[in-house]
């Protein structure tokens, strides 16, 4: 982090979160290859520019939000049937066998 032309505070702000728009409207034509120590670049993802578009992120957000809620219901289905929590927090508070 503390190589980091932002520094750590920018890296920090974004920990564990999908920094990809914010990257690249930073650099936007910048080639950051250019500016990395030669061990630090692996090589170009290939990544297409059309899928960086906010619509893009908006159709892949609301695809997660579909993935979670089906884990959802998965967990509450199975966890139901030995447990009377109609919830995750229920189920939490339980703590229902399976969920950790």
């Amino acid at each position: 982090m503390d190589r980091h032309p932002g520094g750590p505070t920018t890296i920090l702000a974004w920990a564990g979160k999908d920094a990809s728009k914010f990257f690249n409207d930073i650099h936007k034509g910048v080639k950051i290859d250019a500016y990395l120590r030669p061990e630090a670049f692996l090589g170009d993802l290939g990544v297409d520019e059309n899928l960086m578009s906010d619509q893009f992120w908006h159709t892949l957000r609301e695809a997660r939000i579909v993935e979670i809620r089906q884990e959802v219901d998965r967990l509450l289905d199975r966890c139901t049937k030995t447990h009377k929590a109609d919830s995750i927090p229920r189920l939490l508070q339980d703590k229902c066998p399976g969920l950790h």
